[in-house]
């Protein structure tokens, strides 16, 4: 197309050409003198000029100004279309510039983009004594969403990543869940994360929930901060097994990550995790030792811990299991957080506990201590592992914490598909004892103790099937003790 212009173009400008030296011909003709020179004849022109006059051809005739005016005329619309010949290539040229500039763009590396996902449906029935219906409210049986979430990650060129993911089951709906971007390898510091994200605090708490081995974290987990906005750093040696965490948090934000008003709050967290021995390569067999610290100006100088027995269901403006320990609003001006972690894997089986304190210095009142902890024991029948969770890179993840359980067989795999055997997938059982006290000096929250017992069967990597029995004991003040039982059911998939 472009060429075929450009002939027309060169053609168009050669008849302008030749038209304006006929008109400047025809226009000195008219006007200048002729001088005949016989002297500069050839021999044969002269000769020509002898012929007889009826030989000779006939003179042209004078062109009329009618003439003159319609080659003016022509040359005007031979201009009209020249003009819009080059405004058409004008903008053919621009248009293939434009294309040649996404082609370009499409060739530089953009930031990836993977979508990320996880559906939890729970089952729950409750049986509770008289004594704890009466000091706790009723625990209603139900179905309902624990999770639904959808997130996306990605990372830019090597250094950059980012995470957004939001939950549609909590009371946000949605609300903010992981949202952040981070720098990987920075001098001095390693990565770098701004955003809303936990803070690294209690190994339970770091631990993807869908890799979990019960349905809901320990008591002890109450007393650990949850994802607050703010900037983190983590970093490792080049072995892993020793590895670091700290960041600067508001202590308060909301379902959204926003934390405002007019009492300035923020929390400083630290986690330092040692990995004796640890090989990358092979997490069949694991020593874990961890530590961490949080150190906090609460929201509106108010602090609170509470707790269900590790089994939760709820109805938006509806009926949920209710809380069984619960300290109410402290008037505070310091909190202080300490957590103790420890997890061993021999193979199939695994150990893993976890003791967390905090003291509260009341504005109004003596300073108070809390305490909880949990321990539990695993053990895939099957033969499988709980895999920690190592970076291929130092830095490319969040460190010190477990990962996702790989069956040696899956449920039903897809026809013809031959990467992973048929069979029953992978089965685990597990046992969990937990407390958590809040009762000290003129704060009376509770003191609970909580036995679980728990199968998971595992279909394939991203199906998982878990049955939870819970049997919490309640000691409260004024109600004496009381126990409830609860059995609860999960499906979880994820992607």
């Amino acid at each position: 197309m472009t060429s075929t212009k450009v002939v027309l173009v060169a053609g168009l400008i050669m008849a302008w050409s030749l038209c304006l030296g006929v008109s400047s011909a025809f226009a000195q003709h008219s006007q200048a003198p002729v001088h005949f020179e016989p002297e500069l004849l050839t021999q044969s022109d002269q000769d020509f000029l002898k012929l007889p006059d009826e030989l000779l051809p006939a003179p042209a005739v004078e062109e009329s100004d009618s003439t003159n005016d319609q080659l003016m005329e022509d040359l005007r619309l031979l201009r009209q279309r020249l003009d819009l010949i080059e405004n058409e290539l004008a903008a053919e040229r621009a248009q293939q510039k434009k294309s040649e500039f996404a082609a370009k763009a499409a060739k530089q590396k953009l930031p990836s983009i993977d979508w990320t996902g996880q559906l939890q449906v729970d089952t729950v029935f409750s049986d509770q004594s008289e004594e704890n219906r009466l000091a706790v409210g009723n625990a209603p049986n139900g179905t309902d969403f624990r999770r639904a979430r959808l997130g996306a990650v990605g990372r830019y060129q090597e250094y950059y990543e980012y995470r957004i993911e939001m939950d549609f089951a909590l009371p946000g709906r949605p609300s903010f869940l992981d949202v952040w971007v981070g720098h990987h390898n920075v001098k001095y510091f390693g990565t770098i994360r701004v955003g809303h994200f936990f803070e690294p605090f209690s190994l339970e708490r770091l631990s993807a929930n869908r890799f979990s081995t019960f349905m809901e974290r320990g008591l002890a987990d109450a007393i650990a901060p949850a994802r607050n906005t703010g900037i983190g750093v983590h970093n490792a040696t080049e072995s892993q097994r020793l590895m670091w965490q700290y960041g600067f948090f508001k202590s308060g934000s909301d379902n959204y990550g926003d934390d405002t008003g007019d009492s300035p709050d923020w929390a400083f967290t630290h986690r330092v995790v040692w990995a004796p021995g640890l090989d990358k390569a092979n997490t069949r067999y694991l020593n874990h030792f961890g530590f961490a610290h949080s150190i906090r100006r609460p929201d509106d100088r108010l602090y609170s811990i509470a707790s269900t027995p590790e089994i939760r269901m709820s109805e938006s403006g509806g009926a949920s299991i209710p809380n069984f320990v619960n300290t109410g609003n402290i008037p505070a001006s310091t909190v202080d957080l300490i957590n103790f972690e420890m997890a061993f894997v021999r193979g199939p089986l695994s150990f893993q506990t976890e003791y967390n304190y905090v003291q509260v210095d009341q504005l109004n009142g003596p300073r108070v201590n809390f305490h909880g902890a949990y321990a539990f024991v695993s053990w895939f029948v099957t033969g499988e592992h709980r895999p920690y969770a190592v970076a291929q890179n130092k830095n490319s993840r969040p460190i010190g914490m477990f990962g996702r359980p790989i069956p040696f067989t899956n449920v039903l795999p897809a026809p013809g598909s031959t990467e992973t055997p048929s069979g029953p997938g992978a089965w685990e059982l597990a046992a969990r004892w937990s407390w958590l006290d809040l009762n000290d000096q003129n704060i009376q929250g509770g003191n609970l103790h909580d036995l679980t017992f728990g199968v998971n069967w595992y279909l394939n990597p991203y199906t998982k099937v878990q049955f939870n029995y819970i049997h919490p004991i309640l000691y409260k003040q004024n109600f004496g003790t009381s126990t409830a039982n609860f059995v609860g059911m999960r499906v979880n998939w994820d992607f």
